[in-house]
């Protein structure tokens, strides 16, 4: 006969040392992540001091190879050749004014002042001219091999149909390595119109979001947001004084002229000696200028 056993299964939960355990892992992942965006975060901060660096050394080499400086070089087309003009005017302002096809390594040359894509007017905002030197720089730099990559002799673009902005990172200005959409440019800054510091004239590097429109203006200027507060901080403070109205390197002041179009809410005041970075704000609040680069 049969025998009816009964089995009686027996369930069990974790124990407190096996949930200790999984919080252990779970906050090691946490932690882990936390400290890998950390890290991500110093490296990206520190790719852009190095690449400031690293332009700054390249042009200080082009001037002790050529005796010039890259874009302001007034013999550029006897290395590299002219995209067009003639010689009446050195291929200056009728090379720029060719309207030719986008070249990679013909160039034109400079007037020879030391200001890069100046036009002897009062402002800082001196693109629209045409002496596009802030382009050419950038390309007579890639030439001769002291920056990587290829940039375009791009001339007078808000002229033409169909054209980016005239500062476009990634096409004749270089790109940022930590965002696809800001650039860096170089162009003389105007003692009259300098931003924090009044009588800081100079070519300066800028570092700032690109335009997304063709604005055929300042607007096209790398200058719109792309740090954040504590970000731009932070670079501050590895360079300079960490103050964004003071110093060799500043911010858009708060509440500047230029506030319709950048949204300059980086910086506390306007006022330089008491400016801090206002670091209440969250999200891309900053671009950065680097003063007198020579």
């Amino acid at each position: 006969m049969p025998v009816n056993k009964t089995i009686t299964e027996k369930k069990q939960g974790f124990t407190l040392v096996e949930l200790s355990i999984v919080l252990v892992i779970i906050g090691l992942i946490i932690g882990g992540v936390l400290v890998g965006k950390d890290l991500i975060k110093a490296a990206e901060l520190k790719t852009i001091i190095s690449d400031r660096e690293k332009y700054i050394s390249a042009i200080n080499t082009f001037l002790t190879k050529y005796g010039e400086l890259p874009g302001d070089m007034k013999s550029a087309t006897s290395i590299w050749g002219a995209v067009g003009g003639n010689a009446s005017d050195n291929y200056t302002n009728s090379c720029y004014g060719t309207f030719a096809a986008e070249e990679k390594t013909l160039t034109c040359n400079g007037n020879g002042d030391g200001k890069i894509a100046y036009c002897n007017g009062t402002q800082f905002w001196e693109i629209l001219c045409t002496n596009e030197e802030n382009t050419t720089i950038w390309e007579q730099l890639a030439n001769a091999k002291l920056v990587q990559g290829s940039y375009y002799f791009y001339h007078n673009p808000y002229l033409s149909v169909g054209r980016g902005p005239i500062l476009t990172a990634g096409l004749n200005i270089p790109a940022s390595k930590t965002d696809p959409n800001a650039g860096w440019a170089l162009l003389y800054a105007n003692a009259n119109d300098t931003f924090f510091s009044p009588g800081l004239s100079g070519n300066v590097l800028l570092y700032g979001g690109s335009s997304a429109s063709n604005n055929g203006d300042y607007r096209d200027t790398p200058l719109y947001p792309t740090l954040t507060t504590i970000d731009a901080k932070n670079i501050d403070t590895k360079i300079d004084d960490g103050n964004p109205g003071t110093g060799t390197v500043s911010a858009l002041p708060k509440g500047s002229g230029f506030s319709d179009n950048f949204t300059p809410n980086c910086s506390t005041s306007s006022t330089p000696s008491t400016a801090a970075y206002d670091l209440t704000k969250t999200g891309p609040q900053c671009s950065l200028i680097f003063s007198k680069i020579f």
